[in-house]
């Protein structure tokens, strides 16, 4: 067990797709909201520069550590940009000309070198090391996406929209795999390791399961009267992990049996 003390308190946090770093918002009144990463191996923290008079709404660090995102907000203005830099020399490399419609939904890939956002009706795709599009993928309607997940391998892409997810396919741009059956916003997917399966949650409460490139829905976990802050697989696909808007976290031997442990966390 490791700890360190980074003279501020953390109010959010994201590891890499590694795991060797962790993305923080952190707080040092109510009204600030600072950002930063920590590599675990050591605890090093290193802040963002903080020379500009906004508030860090979502952060991100990329596979190995070279990249960090983040959605600011300007003190007293409205509206959300986000800057992705590199750690390094924090160099700006992207920067969104239009506010996000929500705040999630940005994404490293799982090796690091490509980043999407959404912004209006499109989703871009970057190549980090060129800082040029890859691709732009276009949505039916102007609502945005909450959130967007890259796959294990990188060639596919899930967003999740108003009552229904997407994957896209990085191989085949032009294709477009639209998931129907949610009743709220899809807040967060989970691709299995092959692929071929995709979980999604929704604000309804309800996580599905879908046959991928198909589409076909093939499992619905009812609602219990509360939606999810977060859902992952476990790296050999068995256990399925979410926390409820009510900090329980469930654990679902989801592959296997349906068993399944409660566990409540006490409230901040």
């Amino acid at each position: 067990m490791r700890s360190a003390n980074l003279g501020v308190r953390p109010s959010q946090g994201s590891f890499s797709a590694d795991s060797e770093w962790l993305a923080l918002t952190t707080a040092d009144n109510p009204q600030k909201i600072w950002g930063g990463c920590l590599k675990v191996a050591d605890g090093e923290y290193q802040p963002l520069p903080n020379s500009q008079k906004q508030d860090v709404h979502a952060i991100r660090v990329s596979a190995g550590g070279k990249y960090i995102a983040a959605v600011l907000q300007a003190w007293e203005e409205f509206g959300h940009r986000l800057l992705v830099w590199r750690r390094e020399n924090y160099e700006p490399l992207i920067e969104s000309p239009h506010s996000l419609n929500y705040e999630q939904a940005f994404a490293f890939s799982s090796r690091g070198d490509k980043f999407a956002y959404n912004a209006g009706r499109e989703v871009l795709v970057f190549d980090l090391t060129s800082s040029t599009v890859l691709h732009r993928f276009q949505l039916p309607d102007d609502k945005g996406l909450s959130m967007l997940q890259f796959s294990p391998s990188d060639q596919c892409l899930a967003g999740g929209g108003f009552s229904a997810g997407y994957v896209w396919q990085l191989d085949k741009p032009s294709s477009c795999i639209r998931l129907r059956g949610h009743r709220d916003l899809v807040t967060n997917a989970a691709f299995t390791q092959q692929e071929d399966r995709l979980l999604t949650a929704a604000v309804d409460g309800t996580i599905k399961l879908w046959q991928l490139p198909s589409g076909r829905e093939m499992l619905t976990l009812p609602s219990h009267g509360d939606s999810y802050r977060q859902l992952s697989l476990a790296p050999d696909d068995s256990r399925l992990v979410t926390v409820s808007s009510r900090n329980t976290i469930t654990v679902r031997q989801w592959l296997a049996q349906p068993q399944q442990k409660r566990l409540k966390l006490p409230l901040p």
